[in-house]
Order: C-alpha cells, then sequence, then structure tokens
C-alpha cells in the first residue's frame, strides 16, 4: 500500500511527500480527513479509499540538498508523540547518512563515524 500511494504521488506531481520533497520540510498530517485545503486533490481521493488516515513525511536532506524522503504512514488518526517524532528525526538522518554513503566505516578525522553514530539534530 505505501509504494503504491507513493508511486501514485511522484506519478501525479502532487502528496505530502512532493511537498515535503519539493519545499524541504515535513508534512505532517495527523488526521487525513480534516484535511480541509485540497493541496492534492488526486492523492486525497486515493489516500480515503486506503486504511491511511494519518502521514508523516520528513525530508532526508543536508543543507540545500534533498535526497529522498522517509514517510511514515498510521491508520489511526493522531500526532506522533514528541519522543516518537524525535525517533522519526533521526531515522530519517541515519537514512540521509546512509543513502550519502557516509557510514560505511571510512572516516576522514573521525568526523563521518560520529555523524553516523548520532545522526544530526534537527531544531524545532
Amino acid at each position: 500500500m505505501a509504494r503504491d500511494l507513493d508511486e501514485l504521488q511522484f506519478s501525479l506531481g502532487e502528496g505530502p511527500c512532493v511537498e515535503a520533497f519539493t519545499e524541504r520540510r515535513p508534512v505532517l498530517v495527523a488526521d487525513l480527513a480534516a484535511l480541509t485545503d485540497h493541496r492534492w486533490p488526486m492523492v486525497a481521493a486515493a489516500v480515503s479509499r486506503s486504511p491511511v488516515r494519518a502521514l508523516f513525511v520528513l525530508p532526508l536532506q543536508i543543507g540545500a540538498i534533498t535526497v529522498g524522503v522517509l514517510d511514515l504512514y498510521r491508520d489511526t488518526p493522531g500526532m506522533l508523540e514528541p519522543d516518537d517524532l524525535a525517533g522519526a528525526l533521526r531515522a530519517a538522518d541515519a537514512a540521509l547518512w546512509s543513502l550519502l554513503g557516509l557510514c560505511t566505516g571510512e572516516t576522514v578525522d573521525g568526523v563521518m563515524t560520529r555523524a553516523c553514530a548520532e545522526p544530526t539534530r534537527r531544531a524545532g
């Protein structure tokens, strides 16, 4: 289901994944049924037919470079608890470092090893 929703968003060029990627900011929707701004009309219609009730999309970025997004789907409405959101941000950072190939064990004066062991913290 997640793969189908992701493919739909990128083929249509709209949706929370596309928005998080292009605007380089998290898109957090705690209750899809309450979404009233019609930002993604075609994707919203598809999601309404799925068991997804909340979604949280985090950009994988370093500086001005965005390499992807981390999608989290929930089958019940509700915002992530603060600890869960913090864990999701750490997972997004770990995924970013892995995608960039920085967790291979190679280091430059120990900097890359520290980056993988303690992913970058985000403000907010």
